[in-house]
């Protein structure tokens, strides 16, 4: 026999050099890739995203104001930082995002926590490129975006942003060490 045919034999045959039957080989590799798949998918949706905003290229950094979100006119971002939060009505993590943020924003003068659901607003979803909530624009004292955070975000994450901006009345690590 050539080693073509013998090749064949092993690949095709009723058992291959492992003694496993082919169809059960195939079964668990294709067991092997649906699992690795939604561990992957898992991990991904409960990862947060933070990307740190610069300006343009003719250093410029966007704006934002309350009409630009469709805001009341009355509403005013905070003097030193505003988390404003993008969500819907059929997300999951959304209403526990808005918690910790009012949350970590309750004691901080100068600092606001914004709401702002898109699920009628298409049009404010697609100006700021919102693929996902929630989604939290980080303003710094004069509405420019600082941070972009995607997904739902920590206690740590929204500190660390918040005291880049200065925005807390002592370090991160000075409020852990207390802790």
């Amino acid at each position: 026999m050539s080693r073509f045919v013998i090749f064949v034999h092993l690949i095709w045959g009723r058992r291959n050099l492992l003694g496993m039957n082919i169809s059960l080989a195939l079964a668990a590799i294709i067991g092997v890739l649906v699992g690795a798949t939604a561990i992957g998918m898992f991990c991904k949706a409960r990862s947060v995203r933070v990307k740190r905003v610069a300006a343009d290229n003719r250093g410029a950094a966007l704006r934002v104001t309350p009409s630009d979100v469709a805001l009341p006119v009355e509403t005013q971002f905070g003097p030193e930082a505003t988390l404003l939060q993008f969500s819907t009505q059929f997300c999951s993590k959304c209403p526990g995002t808005a918690r910790l943020l009012k949350n970590e924003v309750s004691e901080l003068a100068g600092v606001k926590h914004i709401e702002v659901d898109l699920t009628n607003q298409l049009d404010v979803a697609k100006r700021f490129n919102v693929l996902q909530t929630p989604t939290v624009l980080v303003l710094n004292g004069t509405g420019e975006v600082t941070a972009r955070i995607t997904g739902a975000p920590t206690a740590a994450v929204i500190r660390d942003e918040l005291a880049s901006l200065g925005a807390l009345p002592f370090s991160v690590e000075h409020a852990e060490a207390i802790s």
